[in-house]
């Protein structure tokens, strides 16, 4: 009787054990101050988590690796003199989890805000199918699209570009362009259907490919964005803006919307502190010295002299 007595009180002190355990685990510490509210689960909205704000380019850089190491890709947003490090597209049911891993990360305050960029991505899609009006669709996280059209005859292919946004997951709208709609995506194979803006009632099928895009690394994030030229020894440069793909594609756009130029870039070596870029698709090269990379500023040097650009963002048009 006795032993069937120990028995059934260590049974039980198994269960509490676990029950406890178990209770534990699921009452993760919060930040403790987080402003802007926790949103209700069933919300449609992407929202993006605030953990800092920073006027020191090195907060900026201890921050973003912090997050990295937690498994976090941080985004960086311009507000007056300061650069805020975001977590960004985090759906309403996940909030929670997120800052749970925040916290054990050890950030204590942030800020919740509905994210105005919507979903974004940063991938190239090539068309093989030779009939194909559009030979490929490139886009960056900041919420830039390249699309290049197929060149008929003797004619360059045409090259769109724009603003785009994306309501869903899997609807891209192009601005002067058209929506592209993500009808099925099995790893780096898409089916994809393609409305023009000027003809909503034809919808074409398209198949893609994802090009594989160079390795991410803190310098490659921070350099494939969408700048504007805000100083350069060429004047004529100023208010240029510059698309950078994390695929090596670049596009430089003039003040009146015409492009100058569709080209192509890479790291020289892997310290990521020069870059090159050829108009000639690498059949000749020319070299960029980086001065300064940062989420608010990068500065190079190149044959004309230095080059300041300032990031173009859904904050800082």
């Amino acid at each position: 009787m006795d032993r069937f007595l120990v028995k059934n009180v260590k049974l039980f002190t198994t269960i509490v054990l676990l029950f406890v355990s178990a209770f534990c685990f699921a009452q993760q510490p919060l930040p403790s101050r987080i402003d802007g509210g926790i949103p209700t689960v069933d919300s449609p909205t992407l929202y993006q988590i605030q953990v800092g704000a920073f006027l020191y380019a090195q907060n900026v850089a201890n921050t973003t690796n912090r997050l990295r190491g937690g498994g976090f890709n941080p985004l960086f947003e311009n507000f007056e003199n300061l650069t805020r490090v975001i977590v960004s597209q985090v759906s309403a049911n996940e909030i929670i989890s997120n800052l749970e891993r925040l916290a054990r990360l050890g950030f204590d305050h942030i800020i919740i805000r509905e994210d105005p960029r919507g979903f974004t991505i940063s991938e190239k899609w090539n068309i093989p199918e030779s009939e194909s009006r559009f030979s490929s669709f490139e886009f960056n996280r900041d919420n830039s699209f390249i699309a290049i059209e197929r060149a008929v005859g003797n004619t360059s292919p045409a090259v769109r570009f724009g603003e785009y946004v994306m309501p869903r997951q899997n609807i891209i709208n192009m601005t002067g362009l058209g929506t592209l709609e993500i009808e099925s995506r099995d790893e780096d194979d898409l089916q994809l259907s393609f409305i023009p803006i000027d003809k909503p009632g034809i919808r074409t099928a398209l198949a893609a490919v994802v090009e594989p895009p160079m390795p991410s690394t803190p310098e490659t994030d921070m350099f494939t964005r969408t700048w504007r030229v805000v100083n350069s020894a060429r004047e004529s440069w100023i208010g240029n803006m510059y698309i950078f793909s994390i695929n090596g594609t670049y596009m430089v756009i003039r003040p009146d919307g015409s492009v100058s130029t569709n080209s192509h870039w890479r790291w020289r070596n892997e310290k990521r502190g020069e870059w090159d870029y050829s108009h000639t698709n690498w059949q000749d090269h020319f070299l960029a010295v980086i001065n300064t990379l940062r989420p608010e500023l990068l500065i190079w040097t190149e044959d004309i002299g230095i080059v300041e650009l300032v990031p173009v963002t859904a904050g800082n048009p």
